[in-house]
């Protein structure tokens, strides 16, 4: 199940109810916004230089940063689940289709997150790092986007 369903079932049922549904859309709205920048802002990140989708080496890496199988074999299966229009390259409605099925950003980078927080011994505070980055003038929509890809320890070494 995607992350923004209970939001989106939130908003459903106050439209449905009669009652003042602004709220829960407004939130629905925002956090829509947020997962397309970090969907974008990933699919960028595995993407070759000059590049408007992602080919075999590209998901090959991709699939080893994450975590997931990476093997030839493994990549061929990916690219036919994902590649809908038999280009043999994932573009970015390929892509964002792929990682809602997943259950969203937050999913699929879940598996590097474990392996970060694995190999991360620092204890550094979440709350304290979070309000020094603002601070540093790194607002709370970016940290998330980068808090996908980049561990506490790093953000405090930065």
């Amino acid at each position: 199940q995607h992350m923004l369903y209970g939001l989106a079932e939130a908003a459903r049922i106050a439209v449905e109810s009669g009652d003042d549904a602004k709220d829960a859309v407004d939130i629905l709205e925002k956090k829509l916004d947020t997962e397309k920048t970090m969907l974008h802002a990933a699919f960028k990140r595995f993407c070759s230089d000059g590049q408007d989708s992602l080919g075999f080496d590209d998901l090959r890496r991709m699939n080893d940063y994450l975590g997931f199988p990476s093997g030839r074999n493994d990549i061929q299966q990916l690219t036919r689940k994902v590649d809908r229009d038999g280009s043999g390259r994932v573009d970015i409605t390929e892509f964002e289709k792929y990682v809602a099925g997943m259950g969203g950003s937050m999913a699929l980078f879940q598996e590097r997150r474990k392996r970060i927080s694995k190999s991360s011994s620092d204890g550094v505070e979440s709350e304290h790092l979070r309000l020094a980055l603002i601070q540093a003038g790194i607002g709370e929509d970016a940290q998330a986007a980068w808090r996908l890809v980049v561990p506490d320890s790093e953000f405090s070494a930065a």
